[in-house]
């Protein structure tokens, strides 16, 4: 009688620990990344409109907090990341990417490159006080308003993004006071976005 009950015990504290471990694995593996839930897409662009707003998905909350990015709140704005190009190659500095296309109406928005956890990469050796993003009010733009950002590692004519000396990297695109924001929240539309394409390698 007793080493049945002694079996039943390990059979349950075993299913405890098993259970507690998969929940735990399953957890720190949706945070590794980005968001999955609440996701929305345009081009090679994606955004969580509900990281912003006052109740985020708490995945969202913990991969932001993790990579220490605190997203725009949603009555701000909406903010959009790119990993890849539109071929769906990781974006890394060892290549040349153009940046042109639309984007949706907004007071003010920018372009800024980042490191794979979110922060400002290493541009060395480029000259110190080279930018790190572009503003919609900097930009040198064609006769149609049209514009194109070159994103290398060496200085190109117009509108150039400095790369990061190596590795990959993240662009992120982020308009303040914006229609879009709002209507995301309420599964309105994904507005259409700049394209990222690949140009040279070295």
């Amino acid at each position: 009688m007793l080493g049945s009950r002694l079996a039943r015990l390990v059979k349950f504290v075993l299913a405890v620990a098993g259970g507690t471990a998969l929940g735990l694995g399953a957890t720190y593996v949706a945070c590794i990344g980005q968001p999955v839930v609440g996701a929305v897409h345009s081009g090679v662009w994606t955004a969580w409109p509900a990281a912003g707003s006052t109740q985020p998905d708490p995945y969202a909350k913990a991969i932001f907090a993790k990579h220490g990015r605190i997203p725009l709140a949603a009555a701000s704005g909406l903010q959009f990341l790119a990993t890849t190009d539109q071929d769906g190659a990781a974006l890394t500095a060892r290549c040349t990417y153009s940046v042109a296309g639309p984007t949706p109406v907004a007071q003010f928005w920018t372009l800024t490159l980042l490191d794979p956890r979110g922060g400002l990469p290493d541009q060395s050796p480029t000259p110190p006080l080279v930018r790190a993003g572009f503003t919609s009010a900097e930009l040198l733009r064609g006769a149609d308003g049209g514009f194109t950002i070159k994103v290398a590692r060496a200085a190109r004519p117009g509108n150039w993004l400095p790369a990061p000396a190596t590795g990959r990297f993240i662009l992120m695109l982020s308009f303040y006071d914006t229609p879009p924001s709002a209507a995301l929240l309420g599964g309105g539309p994904v507005p259409a976005l700049p394209t990222v394409v690949k140009t040279a390698c070295d």
